[in-house]
């Protein structure tokens, strides 16, 4: 096999074993796939590669959960300024150096992995979610339109407020599918 054909496989592997983390946990296909194909190609390829399935995967989990629909509450304090966030974001992608957004996204991935390895998210409750939700909205939007993946710093936030399971994969994915359809539409744009 020469040198384009392993790119390809390890992309693919890459892309495979980020869907079976998401399948498994309910989050990980772009905190898994985005950073090895950012590495194997460009960040805005990477995160071409990985947004669509990540809608349909992010579709297939809120539907799974829609009985939960009543936890979108916990949404509204977020996402407007999520949704700004990827406008803003994307801006940043087509803009600053590739170098720096990967080290950014490299950065967030091993906070997040290290954070909650070790059991170091805080417990902080409502108040926490209802004060500081817009700017942890406008944090994940920023890192998902620059980097393709808004896990480390929303995933954390929701670990926070110690939801259930189910409530917290319908609530994350409903997150999730709101900022990755945005994103696709800025860079459709």
């Amino acid at each position: 096999m020469d040198q384009i054909d392993l790119k390809l496989l390890a992309g693919a592997l890459a892309v495979v074993v980020g869907g079976a983390t998401k399948g498994i946990t309910g989050i990980g296909l772009p905190v898994v796939a985005t950073p090895i194909l950012a590495i194997l190609y460009d960040l805005p390829t990477a995160i071409a590669v990985v947004i669509l399935p990540t809608v349909f995967t992010d579709a297939a989990l809120l539907y799974r959960f829609r009985n939960q629909w009543r936890e979108a509450r916990r949404l509204i304090p977020i996402i407007p300024l999520a949704l700004v966030g990827v406008v803003i974001g994307t801006q940043i992608l087509v803009r600053v150096d590739q170098s720096l957004l990967k080290i950014v996204l490299g950065a967030a991935v091993l906070l997040f992995v290290a954070m909650s390895g070790f059991n170091l998210v805080p417990r902080l409750g409502e108040g926490f979610s209802r004060r500081w939700g817009p700017g942890v909205g406008l944090v994940a939007g920023m890192l998902q339109g620059a980097s393709g993946t808004s896990a480390p710093v929303v995933t954390m936030f929701f670990f926070q407020v110690n939801l259930a399971k189910a409530p917290f994969l319908f609530v994350i994915n409903a997150f999730f599918i709101l900022v990755d359809t945005t994103q696709v539409i800025n860079l459709v744009g």
